[in-house]
């Protein structure tokens, strides 16, 4: 899901005062799992993985288990 979301992003075009513009997202994904213990645990989880995205570069999926 996350990685076709990416692709529509990036493929879509917004006009603005007749300019194109264009998107790229960086996504991070990751699961709720039995052992988590909250879940403020497992949106840490997804933060690390978002930057982990972010610091690869631009239009990227991190996942983070």
């Amino acid at each position: 899901v996350a990685w076709r979301l990416l692709r529509q992003i990036a493929e879509a075009t917004i006009e603005a005062e007749e300019l194109p513009f264009h998107f790229t997202v960086s996504i991070g994904v990751t699961c709720f799992t039995s052992t988590d213990a909250s879940v403020e645990a497992v949106t840490k989880r997804a933060d690390t993985a978002l930057y982990l995205a972010k610091h690869a570069g631009r239009n990227r999926v991190a996942v983070r288990w």
